[in-house]
């Protein structure tokens, strides 16, 4: 029998935790009992088998792997033979190595992800003990401020290229399983970490996998925060190169986000790089970036007041686009019967936008609300109130409906507390509302409506000290008074 053959046959034997557990020495035995199991199903000899590997013994290992840090990680020429084919032509093919304990150098490796391979090709199972402790000092480096970098991403899909690169079957699957139930699951912002790391034709199931969570909960994945962990590490979309960036914005309308959000995202993206340009980058290379992505995203779509004040004041933007967004507004908005001739257009006679707000789980939110004039914050972009007099008369129990200038949220609060608001920024949604603070189930709809002043009464929408009240239901269209 050739010694390849018999190395593999042993190799199966270890691998499947055969009876020649009985043959472990005493040292091996002993060694693994402090040994952390990768997982409870490991057998009895496939425990003793990686305790002996991690004691570093010279009379069980035969090959070394070396990674960029230098630390030899030992391994046995059998097990890495029979789990990879390409271990196989290096160990025992043609260009075998000769020495007989030789060192493998596999640049860009880290002892850590080394150690995790060589479990793996002992177990067939993904030591996610190890991992789970990067994850622990990177989570409580978020809480003291002793920030450390997301290791567990990054070898993580270190570890999936390795699988691909020496062809060992289940180690991408096992990866992407772990990506998806202990990490992206928790932390998604960390998904773009992932899809900026893992290069889709050599990992492209941890790419699907990283994709599939941006594009379905992009709110949860994209967001980017000002926080020193940001500027660090980075999180959210401020973590991505300019390379993904432009593959993310190529398929921006497989994502299930509204346009001004991921515009929004866009000019956060703009801000981190021009503080920090990446490296082989200039200025000028990030505004053209933005413009192509920005290209991509249908302005049309954004409502006016998204336009006006986000949109128009981003620097990467070519205003003819936004010039043609505006006109293809104005275009659909007399298809649908605005008529641009009528005097309340022109300011001849008011017009009042309102809005009815029902079924909210607080009953005291439920009405019509006038919109005002003039907000009373300038952070806010558009504010409706609904009239609730204080016991001096002072509008102190008022309710305002409100569209933030920064974020283009909606909020349902008064003067104190927030009850209710959207998470997607844009016009005034009739439904999609979610409960905070002060606020109880069910979420509430809201619904626009014109209301035209009467001109000849003084004292119509008026209360008994000169207040806009709320207009009476006589002349709320039919359709709202049900």
């Amino acid at each position: 029998m050739s010694k390849q053959t018999t190395s593999s046959a042993l190799a199966r034997l270890v691998l499947s935790g055969s009876t020649m557990a009985s043959h472990a020495s005493p040292a091996a035995t002993s060694a693994s009992s402090s040994a952390s199991s990768p997982s409870s199903s490991l057998t009895p000899l496939q425990q003793r088998l990686m305790a002996c590997l991690k004691l570093n013994d010279d009379k069980v290992a035969d090959v070394f792997l070396v990674g960029d840090d230098g630390i030899p990680v030992p391994a046995l020429r059998c097990v890495l033979s029979c789990t990879s084919p390409v271990f196989d032509r290096m160990l025992y093919g043609e260009f075998a190595e000769s020495s007989q304990k030789c060192k493998i150098p596999i640049p860009g490796m880290t002892q850590s992800i080394l150690q995790q391979l060589v479990e793996y090709c002992c177990s067939d199972t993904l030591n996610t003990g190890v991992l789970q402790k990067a994850a622990l000092a990177y989570k409580n480096g978020l809480i003291s401020g002793d920030f450390c970098p997301p290791n567990h991403v990054t070898d993580s899909v270190l570890l999936a290229e390795l699988g691909d690169k020496y062809q060992i079957p289940g180690l991408e699957v096992a990866v992407v399983k772990y990506l998806e139930e202990e990490v992206m699951k928790e932390d998604a912002e960390l998904s773009c970490i992932i899809f900026d790391l893992c290069n889709p034709d050599m990992t492209p199931q941890v790419h699907a996998a990283a994709w599939k969570l941006i594009s379905q909960h992009p709110q949860d994945a994209l967001l980017h925060d000002q926080s020193p962990t940001t500027v660090m590490f980075g999180c959210g979309i401020s973590c991505l190169g300019p390379e993904k960036l432009k593959e993310l914005f190529e398929d921006v309308n497989q994502i299930e986000a509204p346009p001004l959000f991921m515009f929004q995202r866009l000019l956060d993206w703009y801000e981190s790089k021009q503080e920090c340009l990446p490296e082989g980058y200039s200025s000028q290379d990030i505004d053209n970036i933005c413009r192509q992505a920005a290209g991509r995203i249908h302005l049309a779509s954004i409502d006016p007041y998204g336009l006006k004040n986000i949109v128009m004041k981003a620097p990467f933007v070519d205003q003819n686009d936004i010039l043609e967004a505006f006109m293809d507004q104005a275009i659909l908005a007399h298809k649908f019967g605005l008529d641009f001739s009528q005097p309340y257009m022109h300011g001849d006679q008011p017009r009042c936008r309102h809005v009815l707000v029902e079924g909210a789980g607080v009953e005291r939110i439920n009405g019509v609300y006038r919109q005002d004039e003039s907000p009373i914050t300038a952070l806010i972009q558009q504010q409706f109130t609904k009239q609730c007099p204080g016991n001096n008369g002072d509008g102190g129990n008022n309710i305002y409906l409100v569209q933030g200038k920064e974020d283009c949220l909606w909020f349902i609060c008064d003067a104190s507390q927030y009850y209710y608001h959207t998470k997607t920024p844009g016009v005034l949604p009739s439904t999609g509302w979610f409960v905070v603070s002060e606020g109880r189930a069910p979420a509430p709809t809201c619904k626009f409506f014109f209301y035209n002043d009467d001109d000849n009464n003084n004292n119509d929408g008026e209360d008994e000290n000169g207040r806009k009240s709320d207009p009476p239901m006589s002349n709320v269209p039919y359709f709202l008074q049900n």
